[in-house]
């Protein structure tokens, strides 16, 4: 299964260094998105996918996509459980 990780983070965040981190120690490839302030545009688009899911907007965003099945996941916030399901053992199957 082909994975295409990205972390949108901020400055001063310790949820954002948290995720990278148990990314970085468990070896998972990843890219890392800052989100600045004055970047109206990218804090427009993930605040969209918050109010689509009806969660607040906050940060890490982490977004995963399995690139064989062209699906995408996303949640906000430091969450070692979502990471384990859906990155480290996946548990998605060709429904």
């Amino acid at each position: 299964m082909s994975l295409q990780i990205t972390v949108y983070t901020k400055d001063d965040c310790g949820d954002c260094a948290r995720t990278k981190k148990l990314l970085t120690q468990k070896g998972i490839a990843h890219a890392t998105k800052h989100v600045a302030e004055d970047n109206a545009t990218l804090i427009a688009s993930l605040r969209s996918i918050s109010d689509a899911k009806g969660i607040p907007l906050g940060m890490p965003m982490v977004e995963v996509t399995n690139l064989d099945l062209g699906e995408t996941e996303q949640w906000f916030g430091h969450r070692p459980d979502l990471v384990l399901q859906h990155i480290i053992n996946p548990t998605r199957r060709r429904g």
